[in-house]
Parts: C-alpha cells; structure tokens; sequence
C-alpha cells in the first residue's frame, strides 16, 4: 500500500495570480517530463484538463500590450505631436516676420513656448497634462490678441481635439484590460483550481493503487513546491501582521 501522497495545498488560494500560475506551471513540467501514458503515471485525462485549464488561466492574466486600440493611441500621440510641435514652430518662425505686429506676438508667446519645451517626449502620462496646461496659459485673455494676430486658435483647437482623443483611447483600452483581467481571471483560476484538486486525487489514487514507485519522484518534487509557497504565504502574511502590530502600536502612542 502506498504511504506517499502530494501533501494538501490549502494556502494556495492566497498565492497571487503570478505566483499561482507559475506554480501550477511547475505541476505540469513535472507531470510531463514524468509521462502521462499508462506505462508511466496513467494520467492522460486529468492531466490533459488540467493543462488546458492553466492555458486559459495564463491567457487571462496576461496583459496584452499590442491591439487594435494599442495602434490607433499610438496615431493619437504622434498627432498631437505634430501638432504640437508644428504651432511651437509656427511661433518661432513667426519672431523673424516682416509685420511686425507678428513679431510682437511671437515674442509675447515666447515664454510659454519656452517653457513646454520638449513635451512631445515626455511619457505619454506626463504629456497629457504638461499639453492641457500648454493650452491653458495660451488661451489666457491677455495673449487674445496676440493668438489672432498668429492665427493660432485654430491649431489650439486641433490639439485639444487630438490630445482628448488620445486620452479617451487610453482610458478605453484599460477599462477593457481591467475587465478581462480581473473577470476572466476569477474564472479561470477558480476552474484551474478545481483541474488541479481533481489531478492530485487522480495521481494519489493511482499511487495507491500501483504503487509508488512511478510516483515517488514526482510526489517528492511537488511537495517541495507546496512547502515553498506555503512558506512565501506564510512569510507575507507575517511580515504583513508585524507591520499591522507596529501601525496600531505607533498609533496607540500617538494617541497618548
């Protein structure tokens, strides 16, 4: 009679998605690398669930970085660059102007061209803002007539236009990753969940019943597996409750 088992693995349900992931990865090496046949674990079906399973997990939790949407904020930003850039320019060119109402204007508008300076290489976040306050300065009432004699509300007006756009793509595509990651990965991961219960019953089973010597390598590796990550839960679950113990201490002593 076999006196092996794959130990329990409670704490896994407090492994984060990565790390649960990259756990059950290490199951499946292992199984593989074993054989799943019946001259070796005779464990083809639950095995096979159990990949598919981690295959929908992991597809879950990844963020892909490259989609449609990923392309059209990409045209967006590099819209709102030019444009940009090409008033910034308008500004400057317009110093060096035969009329001089022209060149009185550009040197009026000078200063908040200078101080933007390079925004359309700053991170995309960062642009943004440093894009809405360029705007704002520009549209102050005391640069009214200088705006009209360079003719610029209009480019002002385009580049609004191109730098909500490229906000409103943005804020699109991370509502659309934060609902596939977190709805899809609740799913998933409670079905993996449930393939990897079903696979350490079938492997325990059979180890039962055929013995232990095709099981006893695998047995002894995923038990070292469990025991780490049981012992990375309970390390942050502890460092975490220390430092709950110290922020109620301090604030106990505060109080007094």
């Amino acid at each position: 009679m076999a006196t092996i088992q794959i130990n329990p693995f409670g704490r896994r349900q407090r492994l984060r998605n990565n790390e649960f992931m990259t756990y059950c990865t290490e199951v499946q090496t292992a199984i593989e690398k074993a054989g799943t046949g019946a001259d070796a674990l005779n464990c083809e079906t639950a095995a096979q669930n159990f990949s598919q399973a981690l295959a929908a997990y992991a597809e879950a939790i990844v963020v892909v970085s490259k989609s449609a949407i990923t392309k059209q904020i990409d045209e967006a930003d590099r819209e709102r660059d030019d444009l940009f850039v090409g008033l910034t320019e308008h500004i400057r060119t317009a110093q060096r102007h035969y009329d001089p109402d022209r060149r009185v204007a550009a040197a009026a508008l000078m200063p908040i061209v200078d101080t933007y300076a390079g925004t359309q290489i700053r991170p995309a976040a960062d642009e943004t803002s440093y894009l809405n306050n360029f705007m704002d300065d520009m549209r102050a009432e005391k640069y009214t007539a200088y705006r009209t004699a360079l003719d610029i509300d209009g480019w002002l007006a385009q580049l609004q236009t191109a730098n909500e756009k490229y906000v409103s793509l943005s804020e699109q595509r991370a509502t659309d990753q934060s609902t596939n990651i977190v709805g899809n990965s609740k799913t998933t991961r409670k079905a993996l969940d449930k393939a990897y219960s079903e696979l350490v019953q079938v492997l325990n089973a059979l180890c039962l019943v055929n013995g232990e010597e095709k099981y006893a390598g695998l047995f002894a590796y995923l038990n070292t597996r469990i025991k780490y990550y049981e012992d990375l839960v309970a390390r942050r679950e502890g460092t975490a409750a220390a430092k709950a113990a110290d922020d109620n201490t301090g604030t106990e002593q505060t109080a007094e």
